[in-house]
């Protein structure tokens, strides 16, 4: 579930997971707090920070990818390794 996730990587028992938005779930707005709190980070595959978004508008109309990473430093690691992979 995403809780789970949220949660493994707040506590530290994960360091990265991905998630996509939905119509109608909020949960992501809510872990990103959480996250930012902990030192984590939520960011979109083109590396922008999910905070300043409108979460009620934000990924309700199409399915976004987003990265959650216990640090700014791994996240941006994997989007590089991601973005290396989807554009062979």
């Amino acid at each position: 579930s995403s809780a789970a996730k949220y949660v493994s990587i707040a506590t530290g028992k994960a360091d990265l997971a991905g998630e996509s938005t939905r119509k109608g779930n909020l949960e992501f707005a809510t872990a990103y707090a959480l996250f930012h709190e902990a030192g984590g980070v939520m960011l979109t595959l083109d590396g922008k920070d999910i905070g300043p978004r409108h979460f009620l508008t934000f990924g309700q109309a199409e399915h976004i990818p987003i990265l959650m990473a216990s640090n700014l430093h791994i996240a941006r690691q994997a989007i590089k390794l991601i973005n290396t992979q989807t554009t062979k």
